[in-house]
């Protein structure tokens, strides 16, 4: 027998499967989708078997095939549904195959493990294999490899369970955390950071490394009894927590849209559920789910960001218990292995998560749900580059199942396709409970300039802000964009202090009192000194989420304030304890940048402020419009979802712009006639399909020289549209110069031949690194 095996050696000549011969006493377990240690070249390289066969389309003859060296698994780590995607997205998205099969392993089967056989209870071993077993267990290695068969067998007629074992189990299970005591402290400078820090119960090293102090400083407040420090037990993925069924009973506009989604089940087909901010699209999903699994099928919810997963898997465990299982980057290695072996067990039926979990091993879908489905986070921007709502519909095709995306400001290209008849359009046009959206109020930061007000926050910001205090409502504040300044610059010459590695500027972080590049990682300590005339004049310009934080508590002293950005969300559970935190009332204002705008909802915030409303509409992208409208709706969507009356207030210094003013009514067909006729005009997507291509080099014109060669190449055919050579949005990033071309075409068989050949020319090139983005 022949296996092909996708080999992880990364080059374009190993961009295929080779054939290998299979020793006959692997015969009797040899499936596709198991990993395998294959010889090739000089060494044994880890493969994935893709195909079995009896004859080698190989170039050697049969007899000369090299002998698989030995299997990782005894069963798949892979489907084969999984293999199919891996091979079609290679193919599309003009990606290594290697690359495209570890997409859908956790990454603990990356790590070197151990096997170890456990005897099940009153269960009765072969003469053979009896003597391996010490007290009914048994760690495999490679010198029992003839007993590989037998053990085998015995695996599959239940008398064995196969255990894998990583140094994740070896991994300490407590963490510490610290909480502040309170009293009338007298404390110095750095015990103030800290103490002030400490507003809510946080990690003792994330603490360390967000203030940047030393471990010291810590000890000496827990001696003297300003802080406490205690243990925190870490679970993998803890399914122990208390959740309840909040089933409601759908409104007639829920139930029309349920009935209509009923009716497609067991065939292919995509739904566009549009439905306004607060309209009860989640529990139609619920419903949808609650169906596929009476029927015996599975399903998949994708959300955009994990940020949303603690509320939704509260709810989704709440109605189908365990049998929900997540996936997420915000669990370990452990956990994910846990929870996709729950899948393959098929103990698990539905399954929530965000874009990586599209690739879940769940077999018999009934239906795969995109919550918030504009958001760009579908789009994963490292290679493979894929799109998880166009994986999602491959998927539910080849599954005959429905596939629904569910949003109140749909992708511009959704809701083309849903007019023209390739998707099913449903509208939901009121709040699940009846309550009317919130007023929304423009503010004018220019007027606010000229009355002498220099803060981030408006004046009828703060005079709403105060009133949500007093009546003990919450309130949240959206600035997309996170640090305390977010640039550094001269006032004697105008230097701004600039990344050494990129062509950026550097964003201050005042917890840590240091510069940062947001792009590379690049970090320095501030400087109070000009760099190039040596003046004290720095100032720092353009508040981010810490200034923000900082006018806040300058402004409301007793005010409860939390924020949430990238930089206090990297521990795990970080977002989960900021929700929970703003959730049971323990906070008043929540400051955070776009991850506080998608899908959540706290019954008591009755006040958004959006500051700086004018920022994502000035990115030079075709779709900056569109995305800008989407967070304005989405995060005005937070407000007065239950009890409370609704308040958005949108500081804008472009009043007029055409998408401030539909984002103040909520009004997206309105914005949506408006954009599609800028992108007929334009030729961008819906009417015509685009590729970028992103060439980056250590030297300026020698980069800009090669990607000129591929520009001409391309305009080669005629049926192309082809737009540059030019520079990046930003130039440099870790020391690349960045250069682009971007390409319009209408068909994909004009131009995905010469794009797989242009990958393959410079993927693994020493001198460029390329990068091609389908959008």
């Amino acid at each position: 027998m022949i296996a092909s095996v996708v080999v992880d050696v990364l080059f374009e000549y190993a961009n295929r499967p080779f054939d290998y011969h299979i020793p006959s006493k692997y015969e009797s377990w040899a499936k596709k989708g198991i990993r395998v240690y294959v010889p090739f070249g000089k060494k044994n390289v880890l493969g994935f078997i893709v195909d079995l066969k009896d004859d080698s389309s190989s170039e050697v003859e049969i007899e000369k095939l090299k002998d698989i060296d030995s299997f990782l698994d005894l069963e798949p780590s892979l489907t084969e549904e999984q293999l199919y995607l891996a091979y079609e997205m290679h193919k599309y998205y003009f990606c290594l195959y290697i690359k495209a099969l570890y997409l859908m392993v956790p990454p603990a089967l990356k790590l070197k493990y151990k096997k170890k056989f456990v005897l099940k209870e009153n269960c009765c071993l072969p003469l053979e294999l009896q003597s391996l077993f010490i007290n009914n267990e048994f760690e495999y290695n490679k010198t029992y490899e003839e007993y590989l068969p037998l053990l085998n067998k015995e695996v599959k007629k239940g008398n064995i369970e196969l255990i894998n074992t990583f140094d994740e189990n070896n991994k300490i299970k407590y963490i510490s955390y610290l909480k502040r005591n309170h009293g009338n402290f007298i404390l110095n400078e750095k015990q103030r950071k800290v103490y002030d820090y400490l507003s809510i119960d946080r990690e003792k090293k994330e603490t360390i490394e967000s203030i940047g102090i030393s471990v010291s400083v810590i000890n000496t407040m827990i001696k003297n009894g300003y802080i406490s420090q205690y243990e925190k037990e870490i679970n993998r993925f803890d399914y122990n927590r208390e959740y309840q069924d909040k089933k409601v009973s759908l409104n007639d506009e829920q139930k029309n849209a349920y009935r209509i989604i009923k009716e497609s089940y067991n065939t292919f087909k995509t739904h566009l559920l549009h439905g306004i901010t607060g309209s009860g699209k989640t529990e139609i999903y619920l419903e949808i789910i609650d169906d596929m699994l009476k029927c015996g099928k599975t399903a998949i919810l994708l959300v955009p960001e994990i940020s949303l997963t603690p509320q939704i898997v509260a709810r989704f465990k709440g109605r189908f218990n365990n049998q929900v299982s997540c996936l997420h980057s915000g669990l370990s290695k452990g956990e994910k292995y846990d929870e996709w072996r729950k899948i393959i067990n098929k103990e698990a039926k539905v399954v929530v998560g965000a874009r990586s979990a599209i690739f879940a091993p769940l077999d018999n879908i009934g239906a795969i749900i995109i919550d918030e489905a504009h958001e760009q986070s579908y789009k994963q921007e490292e290679d493979p580059r894929y799109d998880a709502i166009l994986i999602a519909r491959i998927r539910a095709k080849k599954h005959n199942a429905i596939c629904v995306l569910g949003s109140a400001t749909p992708r511009i290209e959704d809701y083309y396709k849903a007019k023209n008849g390739l998707y099913n359009l449903i509208t939901l046009n009121t709040r699940a409970n009846n309550k009317p959206l919130p007023s929304c109020k423009i503010v004018s930061m220019t007027e606010e300039l000229k009355k002498g007000n220099k803060l981030s926050i408006s004046q009828d910001l703060q005079n709403e802000l105060k009133k949500r205090l007093e009546k003990k409502e919450q309130s949240i504040l959206l600035l997309n964009r996170r640090g305390y300044s977010t640039f550094v610059m001269c006032r004697s010459c105008g230097e701004v202090i600039k990344c050494p590695n990129c062509s950026v500027s550097l964003t201050f972080h005042q917890l840590s009192n240091k510069l940062k590049c947001h792009y590379c990682g690049y970090e320095k300590e501030n400087s109070k000194i000009c760099p190039n005339c040596k003046s004290d004049k720095v100032r720092f310009l353009g508040g981010g989420t810490e200034k923000v934080c900082e006018d806040l508590c300058s402004l409301f002293p007793s005010a409860r304030i939390i924020r949430m950005d990238m930089d206090n969300t990297k521990t795990k559970d970080s977002h989960e304890n900021i929700i929970n935190t703003f959730a049971k009332g323990e906070a008043d204002i929540l400051v955070g940048t776009q991850m506080v705008a998608k899908g959540l909802d706290f019954p008591k915030c009755s006040l958004v402020g959006i500051i700086n409303a004018d920022a994502s509409l000035k990115f030079p992208e075709y779709d900056a419009m569109s995305t800008g409208f989407n967070l304005l709706v989405q995060a005005s969507g937070r407000a007065g979802r239950h009890d409370t009356d609704g308040l958005v207030l949108i500081q804008t210094y472009d009043e007029n712009n055409y998408v401030i003013e539909h984002a103040k009514k909520q009004d997206y067909l309105g914005f949506y006639n408006e954009e599609i006729t800028y992108r007929s005009l334009g030729d961008y997507p819906p009417f015509y399909k685009m590729v970028e291509i992103i060439l980056c080099g250590k030297n300026y014109d020698e980069t800009f020289k090669e990607l000129s060669k591929i520009s001409n190449k391309l305009r080669e055919i005629k049926s192309l549209k082809v737009l540059g050579p030019c520079e990046d949005f930003i130039l440099k990033i870790s020391n690349q110069f960045r250069f682009r071309i971007t390409i319009k075409y209408k068909n994909d068989s004009d131009i995905v031949n010469i794009l797989n050949h242009i990958y393959f020319e410079y993927e693994l090139s020493n001198k460029y690194k390329i990068i091609i983005n389908r959008r």
